[in-house]
């Protein structure tokens, strides 16, 4: 499929710019777990449930669910780039497609698994525009953010975080977001079963600021508020790259896919400070989650290289790291 150079934080690479990047843990392992040959592998996310990997590639148009036991890769056509999948409470999933939220009945194989069950309000996405990386709370809400494939250009108009709840009706969270990506919750109180308190912190990634905000989390409401940068990840010419999908593991540090650097990365929140980084094979990592039944394996999407880059571009990664573990797996929408 036509790329817009300017759409994707790891579509301006250049080779004389690759920073070399150390590997600073000992012992990870890095494995091919599906070589789907992606051409924008995204938003990979842990089933519980169903004890699957589900992913998309978005501009391959693409719905991946594997199954680590078996290795069975079921996959769906999307009508259109599709930015995110989430599982649902009903063993079903939930993708977000341009300005559409579509059902996808996981028994089924073909276009009649699909349905639409929501849209963006009128005007809300224009041309250029489309739906971009998202994530269920604990609560089971839906947050999913727009971007503009011209993000790169500062005067061009900016995309939004929504959130979409039972009601199946997307609620503007906050505006003028350069490019909407990662995203994940925390709290000291975190247990297995949210009540009020146990998340009380909100992991959002603007890849247009270099940053990762972390935002004061109300559980029940499904508010946020007190924005503060808690990480900035260097540019590519400061030996970083551009963050893109995150995670949170058992200590409430995050992981970040860094396009272009070729690295995941592990951030202390609370003081901004890169604790490790883990040198990948690819140079286009674009997000991550922990997944298995232990929550020990990092879960790498990534995307093309074209055709003289290495092999394993395009396929999802795993990654193992001594003593490293995720710290939930994805909460299902809940209708």
């Amino acid at each position: 499929p036509d790329k817009n150079p300017a759409e994707d934080p790891a579509e301006d690479e250049s080779p004389t710019k690759r920073p070399k990047v150390s590997d600073a843990v000992g012992g990870a392992e890095i494995k091919v777990a599906v070589p789907c040959k992606c051409v924008l592998g995204e938003s990979p996310v842990w089933d519980a449930v169903m004890k699957k990997l589900h992913f998309v590639d978005i501009q391959g148009k693409k719905l991946y669910s594997w199954d680590p036991v078996t290795t069975d890769l079921k996959e769906w056509d999307t009508p259109d780039e599709v930015g995110c999948v989430v599982p649902h409470t009903d063993s079903s999933l939930l993708i977000a497609v341009v300005d559409k939220i579509l059902k996808v009945d996981a028994t089924k194989d073909k276009a009649d698994a699909l349905s639409e069950v929501a849209s963006l309000p009128e005007g809300h996405c224009p041309a250029g525009f489309r739906f971009n990386d998202g994530k269920c709370d604990p609560r089971g809400r839906l947050w999913v953010g727009t971007m503009n494939k011209d993000w790169r250009d500062p005067s061009a108009p900016k995309g939004k975080l929504y959130c979409m709840g039972p009601d199946m009706k997307l609620e503007t969270k906050l505006e003028d977001v350069g490019l909407s990506n990662g995203m994940g919750w925390f709290g000291s109180a975190s247990t297995d079963k949210a009540t009020d308190t146990a998340f009380d912190t909100f992991f959002f990634v603007d890849s247009a600021k270099q940053q990762v905000a972390t935002w004061d989390y109300d559980d029940k409401a499904g508010a946020i508020g007190n924005e503060r940068v808690t990480v900035s990840v260097p540019t590519l010419d400061e030996g970083g790259g551009t963050p893109d999908g995150m995670t949170v593991d058992s200590e409430g540090r995050v992981w970040v896919a860094v396009p272009n650097g070729g690295y995941v990365a592990q951030y202390d929140p609370s003081s901004g400070k890169e604790l490790q980084r883990v040198r990948l094979p690819v140079k286009r990592p674009t997000a991550c989650t922990f997944g298995g039944p232990d929550l020990q394996t990092l879960y790498v999407t990534t995307r093309e290289q074209g055709a003289d880059g290495p092999k394993e571009a395009g396929s999802l990664l795993s990654v193992t790291i001594p003593g490293v573990k995720g710290h939930h797996p994805a909460w299902p929408f809940a209708s």
